[in-house]
């Protein structure tokens, strides 16, 4: 036992109060009388072991029942215990580190006795559902300040001490607002905090909060309640006191979100989050400790968005945040400095958006918001680099921006084709004329009997379980997505089909007999650190030799033959996807994991005379190359128009192979 919690020490107070504290350990004298004297008393650290003894847990009654509670003696030992527990949080700050491991199992077993009583037969002081009153935290607060500063997890390793705090944090969370509220939740956000930085499995975590609150989707809801209750106005800076109160999120949000991540997205985190970081950062830097610094919660809060915005489809949320104003987080934070919060926001715009941007949805909400931007900040001063970034980014959404007002229009003839997927058919039509197969709806058939061929010649047999099943690595699952995409690469392969032309050319000089493929990316480091750029995919030629593609036109004798004579081409796209933003911390602090995968499409002509007859020409044993361009011109009119089968967009399914 600690020195602090002997009744030897009692000997050291003054008479009157000795005679109270003596009296106060025993029955059937009460421990009121010695309570109402704690206020400024000097000596009140003295009193600890009184209190210390009366918690003790030897006496402690069993679990209540109707017939019991009625008893006297009952009723006068749990009045004797919650005196106690309401003296120690009296006195919190005069408890001694020393004590924490005597002291904490004797409070936590009267806590959750008086839980258990409280539930079936109201404590008077306590009037709210939550068994855990707000004015016991107090010592939880100091026990685990000196837990945290002793590097000891005496406290973070009690179990369902979260959740009770969670119950708690639910009935406050919901109260109306109040000097109550206020500091009731600025106690358990500094509970929570402390533990947060004790080391425990996130699942435990989880399993706690999740009991005291009932249920990961009530947790989630939990959540963005408490965010949008605390930050309800992205326009307007956060308070101080609402800000306090919200700390523990940034490492409860992060904690959580991998096991209740559909939960936190379907209540709307993003927004939220959205919203949070865009309200503090309009506010002055006027807290100024390390724990409470608003940089500091800027680049917590956004660490917690990165988390909600790096997942699966996130081009949703990507869009959704830019909608919730993250364009304008970048361009009105007054803390812009150099510091970690400020590189992700500058980079967020000039280097994860742009990839994105060929996703419809990305690219309505990154057009609009980059109006609504430039209206209202016209005159804000940017630095360089946060300039330079808006101004690339904003280049290659209103070259987009054409190409989907086209697409959606169908302005553009081209861009509104499309081929039916049976290799063996030379139908290309405008998109709605096309049905999709009803399983995967991925493939696009002119008819019933096309289907039925390209199924029963194995080509789509091998392909549609596959398609049909969500997977978290196919970054183009949706049709639209898919859609869109192939009408810019066509867009983009219409104006380089010259040049694509003379490198096939080339390539079969060296082999009449490859099998090529065409290869598009889009060049966004080039983009970045070019002046002048025009935002088109690049493609390269390449033999599918030694390369994952290598026998791809031998999957099925159709596809074959359709190469053979020049109707067929194989296309792959990497959206090339960022993976973290390049000027943040080495490993990153603000991660951005995303799917890096390679799509493939093929590419239809109904005559085939561009490929056969540059096969033709590279198999000359002489080839005037002076004449090649006018011949090459020929081909291209020959061959009439062509368009991408973009149903047989899908992560490449040929497994690499090692020759």
């Amino acid at each position: 036992m600690h020195e602090s919690l002997r009744l030897s020490k009692l000997s050291r107070l003054p008479l009157r109060l000795r005679v109270l504290a003596e009296r106060a350990v025993r029955e059937p004298y009460t421990l009121e009388p010695l309570v109402n004297r704690l206020a400024a008393n000097p000596h009140r650290a003295l009193l600890l072991p009184v209190f210390y003894v009366n918690l003790a847990v030897d006496d402690m009654p069993a679990p209540p029942d109707e017939d019991v509670v009625e008893s006297q003696q009952f009723r006068a030992r749990v009045a004797r215990a919650l005196l106690a527990v309401q003296a120690l949080n009296d006195i919190a700050l005069d408890v001694p580190p020393g004590a924490v491991d005597d002291l904490w199992p004797r409070y936590w077993a009267w806590v959750q006795f008086l839980d258990v009583y409280n539930r079936h037969w109201r404590i008077p002081p306590v009037e709210h559902p939550a068994g855990l009153s707000s004015d016991w935290l107090v010592l939880i607060q100091h026990l685990a300040e000196i837990c945290h500063k002793m590097k000891k997890t005496t406290i973070s390793d009690t179990p369902g001490l979260r959740t009770m705090l969670t119950q708690l944090w639910t009935h406050f969370v919901r109260a109306p607002s109040g000097v109550k509220r206020a500091s009731a939740l600025y106690v358990i956000s500094r509970i929570f905090t402390l533990l947060f930085k004790c080391k425990v499995d996130a699942q435990i975590v989880l399993a706690e909060l999740s009991e005291g609150v009932g249920g990961n989707l009530a947790l989630a809801r939990l959540c963005v309640q408490h965010l949008r209750s605390s930050f309800p106005d992205g326009n307007q800076p956060a308070s101080e006191p609402r800000l306090i109160e919200a700390i523990f999120l940034i490492d409860l949000i992060p904690a959580v979100n991998p096991f209740i991540q559909r939960e936190l997205h379907e209540q709307g985190i993003v927004t939220a989050l959205t919203t949070t970081c865009l309200s503090i950062s309009q506010m002055e830097n006027t807290i100024g400790d390390e724990d409470h610094g608003e940089s500091m919660l800027l680049n917590g809060f956004l660490f917690a968005l990165s988390r909600s915005l790096a997942v699966r489809n996130a081009e949703v949320y990507l869009a959704e945040a830019v909608r919730a104003g993250l364009m304008r987080l970048a361009v009105v934070s007054k803390f812009r400095g150099a510091h970690a919060a400020a590189h992700y926001l500058v980079d967020l715009v000039g280097f994860i958006l742009p990839p994105f941007t060929i996703y419809p949805a990305v690219l309505s909400a990154a057009d609009a918001a980059l109006a609504d931007v430039s209206k209202a900040y016209a005159h804000t001063p940017l630095d360089p680099d946060a300039r330079l970034a808006f101004e690339k980014l904003d280049s290659i959404v209103s070259f987009r921006r054409r190409a989907l007002l086209v697409y959606r229009t169908n302005a553009h003839p081209a861009m509104a084709q499309q081929a039916c997927s049976n290799p063996r058919c030379q139908v290309i039509a405008e998109r709605h004329q096309l049905k999709r197969c009803s399983l995967c709806r991925a493939q696009f058939y002119c008819s019933k009997l096309c289907q039925k061929a390209d199924w029963r010649s194995n080509g789509h047999r091998q392909t549609c379980s596959r398609l049909a099943k969500p997977s978290p690595s196919n970054a183009l699952g949706r049709p639209r997505d898919r859609a869109f995409v192939s009408a810019l690469l066509l867009k983009d392969y219409l104006a380089q089909r010259d040049k694509i032309a003379q490198e096939i050319l080339r390539a079969f000089r060296m082999n009449p007999h490859a099998q090529l493929y065409v290869s598009w990316s889009y060049n966004y480091e080039e983009w970045l650190s070019t002046l002048d750029f025009t935002p088109h995919a690049t493609a390269v030629v390449e033999d599918t030799t030694d390369t994952a593609f290598h026998g791809f036109y031998d999957t099925s004798p159709a596809l074959r033959a359709a190469y053979e004579g020049g109707t067929v081409v194989l296309h792959v796209f990497n959206p090339r996807f960022p993976s973290h933003a390049p000027s943040a911390m080495d490993p990153p602090q603000f991660p951005f994991p995303a799917r890096s995968n390679q799509y493939l499409l093929l590419l239809r002509s109904p005559s085939g005379a561009l490929m056969r007859g540059l096969r033709q020409l590279g198999a000359q044993p002489a080839l005037d190359w002076t004449m090649c361009e006018e011949q090459i011109q020929e081909l291209l009119k020959e061959d009439g128009i062509q368009a991408f089968s973009c149903g047989s967009f899908f992560s490449a399914l040929l497994e690499p192979r090692v020759v």
